[in-house]
């Protein structure tokens, strides 16, 4: 971690943070100095990320810089969350992001989470008040320039082609995040094969087509980083979930064949496998569920919750936090892998 120190001298020998009466936490000096506060450049590279992080400054801010100026607060009294972008803030601050399904659930998460990184993020949804809400929102988290595309991917040629215009004006995106909305339920003997080939191309179709199409920019950037959102079903197929199971899996083995393809050029590919997380879309599974089953949602819910050790549901937000991780230079030794985010329950079945 990057200390914030209030005596230069100290820390060259100091690992751990320092409080101070009331940081306030900045992107990048320019800022700070903009803002006429008293300011001292945190100077200590990491040895990975490499740039200083992030500079502090003493003062009483105002909000005319919301989305990069912090407001001032004693370290000892920010939450986990906030010490986490606090530590870390800008590490992608250059970079752009471009998230699937953004408009709820994991996909905003993931891009909340980049954005409290530094990033630039577009998001790319189909319902476009949800996606002007969600830009509205990345606008205070951090980063300086997000937007969006409206896009079906039901549609993969339109897709590719809206995300191609968008490269054109924005420039290279050198962070993928692979995420849509999931099949319907039901067993996979009762599929026909109009739903099997509709969801092999809504996933696993499109995120060829936008590999192709986002691949230029990360090799003239010399930086790439690909994260698939699949799920636990790529490790233990889930009862109920036929055409899904047999998605997902597809997806899990195209991503870990394009690491091995991409690995020379420095550029990761990881697929993330969340559990229960507690998004409309679970419980639209949970409700179906309970109405397939003669149960009542809440002994659905229930027993979900018993098959994970922690004992409760995940929150989107964990799971963006694990995908903002291997967005990150940090993660550039991270490749290849199948991740679940699912509090243990794949570790015990």
């Amino acid at each position: 971690m990057v200390d914030v120190l209030p005596n230069p001298d100290v820390r060259a020998t100091t690992t751990l943070p320092v409080t101070l009466a009331a940081p306030v936490l900045y992107q990048n000096a320019a800022l700070c100095a903009k803002e006429n506060h008293r300011f001292q450049t945190i100077h200590r590279p990491h040895p990975i990320w490499g740039a200083d992080l992030l500079y502090t400054g003493i003062g009483e801010p105002t909000e005319r810089s919301a989305g990069r100026l912090r407001p001032p607060r004693c370290l000892h009294t920010m939450t986990a969350s906030e010490k986490r972008s606090a530590w870390i803030v800008a590490i992608l601050s250059g970079k752009r992001a471009l998230v699937g399904g953004g408009s709820k659930g994991i996909g905003k998460a993931c891009a909340l989470e980049l954005a409290r990184l530094g990033a630039d993020v577009t998001v790319v949804a189909r319902n476009e008040g949800m996606l002007k809400e969600v830009v509205a929102e990345l606008a205070g988290a951090g980063g300086s320039n997000h937007c969006y595309i409206v896009a079906d991917f039901a549609d993969p040629d339109a897709l590719q082609t809206k995300v191609a215009d968008h490269v054109e004006k924005v420039g290279p995106i050198t962070i993928l995040v692979n995420n849509t909305g999931g099949p319907p339920g039901g067993p996979i003997l009762d599929a026909t094969p109009d739903q099997l080939l509709q969801a092999i191309s809504n996933h696993l179709i499109c995120n060829q087509l936008i590999v192709q199409t986002l691949l230029p920019g990360m090799k003239s950037q010399g930086y790439g980083r690909i994260v698939n959102i699949i799920s636990t079903s790529v490790i233990a197929p889930i009862k109920g979930l036929g055409v899904s199971n047999a998605t997902r899996g597809a997806v899990a083995n195209w991503g870990r064949t394009l690491a091995g393809e991409l690995a020379p050029l420095g550029i990761t590919v990881n697929n993330v496998l969340p559990g229960f997380t507690d998004t409309a879309r679970l419980q639209s599974l949970f409700s179906a569920k309970a109405e397939r089953t003669s149960k009542t949602l809440e002994e659905v819910q229930r027993n979900a919750i018993e098959s994970i050790p922690m004992g409760r549901l995940g929150g989107a937000e964990e799971i963006g936090a694990v995908v903002a991780f291997l967005a990150t230079p940090a993660a550039s030794y991270v490749n290849g892998v199948n991740l679940p985010v699912d509090g243990g329950r794949t570790a015990v079945q």
